[in-house]
C-alpha cells in the first residue's frame, strides 16, 4: 500500500504536466500542420491533388509527427519517462487536431485565393470518376448537384473539422497506447 502511496503523483505533479502538456502541443501541432500542408503542396505540384488516397497520405504525415511529439513530450516531461495512456491520448490529440487545423485553413486559402478553380478541377474529376464506375447521364448529373451543394466552403469546414477530430482521436488513441508507460 505506501509503495501506491510513494509511487502515485501528487495534484501538483499531474498540474505540472496538465501546464506542459499545454506549452508543449503547439510546437508539434504546428510541426504535424507544416507536414500535411507540405505533402499537399507536393500533390498539387505533382498534379495528384484531386485524389482521394493523397488525403490519406497527408494524414499519415500529421501522425508521423504526431508519434514523434508523444515520444518527446514523454521524454521530456517525466525524468524516467513515465506517461499515461491519459496523458498519451491528450496529447497526440491536441497535437493532431491543431496540426489538422493548421492544414484546414491552408487548404481553403489555397482552395480560394492562389487557386479559385481549385474547385471547379475537383467538381470535374468527381465527375469524371463517377462517369468510370458506369453512372448513367442522369445519375451523374443528380450526383453532382448535390455534390457541388456540399462542396461550398462551411459544408466543406465542417466535414473536415469532423474528420479531423475522427482522425485526432483515433491516432491520439494510437499514440496513448504505443507511448504508454506506467510508473
Amino acid at each position: 500500500m505506501e509503495n501506491n502511496l510513494i509511487d502515485s503523483q501528487s495534484p501538483f505533479e499531474q498540474e505540472n504536466k496538465s501546464t506542459k502538456i499545454n506549452s508543449f502541443f503547439p510546437k508539434y501541432g504546428l510541426f504535424a500542420g507544416l507536414a500535411m500542408t507540405i505533402s499537399f503542396m507536393f500533390f498539387v505540384i505533382t498534379d495528384l491533388q484531386y485524389e482521394q488516397w493523397t488525403g490519406y497520405i497527408t494524414s499519415l504525415f500529421g501522425f508521423a509527427v504526431t508519434l514523434v511529439g508523444v515520444k518527446q513530450f514523454r521524454k521530456e516531461v517525466s525524468p524516467i519517462e513515465y506517461l499515461s495512456f491519459g496523458q498519451g491520448f491528450k496529447i497526440g490529440f491536441l497535437i493532431y487536431m491543431m496540426g489538422g487545423i493548421i492544414s484546414m485553413a491552408f487548404y481553403f486559402f489555397y482552395a480560394y485565393f492562389i487557386d479559385p478553380t481549385f474547385m471547379d478541377g475537383l467538381l470535374e474529376f468527381t465527375k469524371e470518376k463517377m462517369g468510370t464506375k458506369g453512372l448513367s447521364a442522369e445519375q451523374i448529373k443528380a450526383s453532382m448537384e448535390f455534390t457541388k451543394k456540399i462542396f461550398q466552403p462551411q459544408w466543406m469546414a465542417l466535414m473536415s473539422l469532423i474528420f479531423n477530430l475522427i482522425f485526432a482521436a483515433i491516432f491520439g488513441l494510437i499514440t496513448g497506447l504505443v507511448w504508454k508507460k506506467e510508473q
